[in-house]
């Protein structure tokens, strides 16, 4: 599908195997006008012909793509394919992303990276890596395939990349464009051409039009069919833009001479650093010392590289509603809380609500409510209560962080007694058909549906994946006035297991319809 001014956050996609035409992608197809994707991920295969992503086909038009992530799989058999992201452009933001899988083109006109197959238009990229192979014809980098107008920022490729022509580490064809304090270390290999002379393959920049580059280096293996065009750092440069304080390893290379650039030896790039080498480097914001040889094998490495450690929890919630052991609360009474951020802990993601019926044991009933810090208040609440009756519950703020669930420690247990029943009958509101959610959420293994029926009526409730495909129908059938529980342990139509991510529960009858989310774990 594709947005416009949308909001996708905390959303994976696994196993995906994904065959399109043009603007794929595991998670979004294009990405468009304002629209925001933000801590997502995927996993699986995209194959099609141009604009394919592992996560998202195109980002376009003021878009953005960020704190995410593919291990997908790409492979097309025309243009602009990329790890993440196919065609990034019109001021569109990729930042605080990596992709691992291997990007595969079938066609000369590749444009096609690791992470980006083609940056334009006042883009940026920024705090990003990616690590898969790429392989394809013209243009095609371990990082970005083709950058035009627009910068690469604080980011890094180790992605092998075997090509035609335009092929480069980080970059295959970089025009009219800005690049400062990256670095590629993955091995280059071009051969054969097809539209010039030359490879034009580089360690950092395979081709490079009036745009300028500092503070960058590169270490991997070049090897071209033409040696007058492959360079240490650059294969290329065709107007001679400045290229400050960049370097090349001239051993590992196999290269002595570079389009651009300074050559150095290992022992005067390692650390302890030749004082002639990486001269007016931030070391305090912006690059670390690599003295143990143990992150970038002596190389300098860029610092978010090792502030990307696990996050420090939410705190607790705060401010109940109803308030802690209050009393004479009625049935249909708001559950709410709110949270402010603090110091030294994480904004959340997202909040589980668990409430047991008397004392807090066992397996409580539970919802979860996506959002950050704010106050929150729900009449519409998962849970039934009933009168005369004492509850305990608790809120668990969490933020996601490699896929996994980070709750804050401590969280009060609360509790409330709802009011006495009422003795006029006559007074008891009907009850009301309703889709009620389900508990635990997120859950693994079994997951409980609670709904109501109001007016006796035939009623269906179905199973449905990301991408609106029915697999399985939990129940069809006429159902009297009241309330009901189905189990549903995450098996398909035909009792497969199902893959872990996010479900849709849908319950309709003749005057009712209602969608809730479920996130089953692995």
């Amino acid at each position: 599908f594709w947005t416009n001014e949308g909001f996708i956050k905390n959303l994976g996609v696994t196993n995906v195997d994904i065959t399109g035409h043009g603007n794929t992608g595991a998670l979004v197809g294009s990405n468009y006008q304002h629209s925001i994707v933000s801590h997502c991920y995927s996993t699986g295969n995209i194959n099609g012909s141009h604009m394919l992503g592992g996560l998202v086909g195109d980002n376009v038009a003021s878009s953005k793509i960020l704190h995410s992530h593919s291990t997908c799989n790409v492979t097309g058999v025309d243009w602009s394919l990329g790890g993440l992201v196919g065609y990034n452009d019109n001021e569109s933001i990729v930042d605080h992303c990596y992709s691992t899988g291997d990007v595969s083109s079938g066609i000369y006109w590749s444009y096609s990276g690791g992470l980006v197959g083609q940056s334009i238009g006042l883009s940026s990229i920024s705090n990003s890596y990616s690590t898969g192979n790429v392989y394809g014809g013209f243009a095609v980098g371990g990082l970005v395939g083709y950058n035009d107008g627009s910068s690469i920022t604080n980011s890094f490729s180790s992605a092998n990349v075997t090509a035609t022509e335009y092929v480069g580490g980080l970059v295959g064809w970089d025009l009219y464009s800005t690049i400062s304090n990256c670095y590629a270390t993955g091995t280059l290999i071009a051969q054969g051409s097809y539209a010039y002379v030359g490879n034009d393959v580089g360690g950092l920049i395979g081709n490079m039009y009036n745009s300028s580059i500092s503070n960058s280096f590169s270490t991997g293996l070049v090897t071209g069919d033409e040696p007058d065009y492959a360079g240490g750092l650059i294969g290329v440069n065709e107007t001679g833009i400045a290229i400050s304080n960049s370097y090349w390893n001239i051993e590992t290379s196999g290269i002595a001479h570079s389009d651009g650039g300074q050559g150095r030896t290992t022992e005067q790039m390692t650390y302890p650093y030749a004082e002639n080498t990486f001269v007016d480097w931030d070391f305090q914001e912006i690059w670390a010392e690599d003295p143990d040889f143990e992150v970038n094998e002596g190389y300098p490495f860029l610092r978010w590289q090792i502030t990307t450690e696990t996050p420090p929890p939410p705190a607790p919630a705060h401010s109940p509603m109803p308030e802690h052991d209050a009393i004479n609360v009625p049935v249909n009474t708001a559950i709410g809380w709110t949270y402010t951020s603090e110091e030294g802990f994480s904004d959340p993601h997202g909040f589980i609500l668990n409430l047991w019926i008397g004392d807090p044991e066992g397996d409580p009933y539970q919802a979860a409510v996506e959002g950050g810090p704010g106050e929150y208040y729900f009449s519409d609440h998962p849970f039934v209560l009933d009168h005369e009756t004492s509850y305990h519950w608790r809120v668990i703020p969490y933020v996601i962080h490699e896929e996994e669930q980070i709750v804050a420690e401590n969280c009060s247990i609360w509790t409330f007694t709802t009011e006495a029943a009422t003795a006029i009958v006559e007074n008891f509101p009907q009850a009301r058909t309703q889709l009620k959610g389900n508990y635990p959420n997120p859950f693994s293994g079994e997951t409980t549906i609670r709904f109501s029926v109001g007016d006796p009526e035939k009623v269906k409730i179905e199973i449905f994946n990301l991408f609106g495909q029915k697999v399985t129908t939990l129940l069809e059938g006429f159902f009297e006035t009241g309330q009901y529980e189905i189990k549903w342990d995450g098996s398909g139509q035909n009792a497969g297991e199902l893959s872990p991510g996010f479900y849709f529960i849908r319950m309709h009858t003749t005057g009712y319809e209602k969608t809730l989310k479920m996130h089953l774990m692995q």
